[in-house]
């Protein structure tokens, strides 16, 4: 293989990764508040919550070819960490997006590296990120009793990237 090709192709691939690579957090508010110190402690719902809070921003877990529990499970805990360091009390809202891919891939088929043109799905998780109103407020949550059944990971809807876009920012908010 000529010096060129492979510096074409490599230029490719280099391509083709940049584009696969997504906003994480997506903010809603200027405000920034303290980490919460334990991403355990970001409590995580499928619908709205009734308690008084602000958005703080979406909240994207990493992309996976896989949606398997177990893959679920980190993704959901990626989500919390994520959620954490905005200093989000709970993550609300709390999908799995499928985001569909078309280009070059590898093609395993052949003995050689290969690429080849493909199809495939990568999923994630995405949440609203929230923080409770008042100090008090808080309190009483961390006192509330939250079962731990109430969220199951085999519940987590599913929505495809093309069908669920992310809203335009609010104007003039320095996006």
């Amino acid at each position: 293989m000529s010096m060129r090709r492979a510096i074409l192709l490599i230029l490719i691939a280099a391509l083709a990764m940049a584009g696969c690579s997504s906003t994480k957090v997506y903010r809603l508010t200027e405000e920034r508040f303290p980490a919460t110190k334990n991403p355990d402690d970001v409590r995580l719902f499928l619908g709205q919550v009734q308690r008084p809070h602000i958005r703080i921003a979406y909240v994207n877990s990493y992309l996976d070819r896989e949606k398997t529990v177990l893959t679920k499970r980190d993704q959901l805990q990626d989500l919390r960490r994520r959620a954490a360091k905005l200093g989000a009390e709970a993550v609300v809202n709390v999908q799995l997006l499928r985001e569909k891919h078309e280009g070059f891939e590898m093609d395993p088929t052949v003995p050689f590296s290969a690429l080849r043109q493909g199809q495939y799905n990568l999923y994630f998780l995405r949440g609203t990120a929230i923080r409770y109103v008042s100090e008090e407020e808080a309190q009483a949550a961390e006192a509330a009793e939250y079962p731990e059944s109430t969220f199951n990971i085999d519940t987590i809807p599913e929505v495809d990237t093309e069908d669920a876009p992310l809203p335009d920012p609010p104007p003039n908010e320095g996006y």
